[in-house]
């Protein structure tokens, strides 16, 4: 009896896990063979796109105002740096000093300047690609915050280069005027 008693649990555990595992495996996406309740939801309310409709003008234009800060901040530095390469080159090199490593710091400001304009465009994309027709919005001012947040590293960055140039400038140029010359 035992046997028996045995083999009608196996077969009715068996019917249970076909019951109930069935219509959840049966779910699934006909495009991608996902089970439904995997799938992330992108969809959002009519009433959230309304929302968001009546204050789209109002972000594009915070984000074009950010776009347009930076690119503020990128004409300052880049006239910062012009005129400390016009004074090495006019005042600093004529009395016989040299900064060692010029090359290099003139180099990493090229650098941080291509890298400050690459996010720049990448911001800019961001700031033409958002509506408020999209699936998710929300995605969207996502990625440009962390756009933004990338373009404030870069702009440091690039600030740091320019401040390394002009100390090692200032440096070789205070070691010029403060050697005593021989007077005889």
């Amino acid at each position: 009896m035992s046997k028996v008693c045995g083999f009608a649990k196996i077969i009715i555990l068996s019917i249970l896990f076909v019951l109930i595992a069935s219509p959840v495996m049966a779910q699934t996406d006909t495009n991608m063979n996902i089970p439904a309740m995997v799938k992330p939801i992108t969809n959002v309310s009519p009433a959230k796109i309304a929302a968001c409709k009546t204050k789209e003008a109002v972000v594009k234009t915070r984000m074009k105002q950010l776009t347009e800060l930076v690119n503020t901040m990128v004409a300052t530095f880049d006239d910062i740096a012009g005129r400390v390469e016009t004074y090495y080159s006019k005042m600093v090199i004529p009395t016989g000093k040299t900064v060692t490593n010029y090359d290099t710091l003139a180099g990493a400001i090229t650098s941080q300047k291509t890298s400050v304009k690459a996010r720049l465009s990448q911001t800019e994309t961001d700031v033409d690609n958002f509506n408020c027709t999209n699936e998710n919005p929300k995605t969207l001012i996502n990625q440009f915050k962390a756009d933004m947040q990338a373009e404030k590293t870069d702009l440091k960055n690039y600030r740091t280069s320019i401040t390394d140039l002009i100390v090692a400038i200032k440096t070789v140029s205070r070691t010029a005027q403060n050697t005593p010359t021989n007077t005889k």
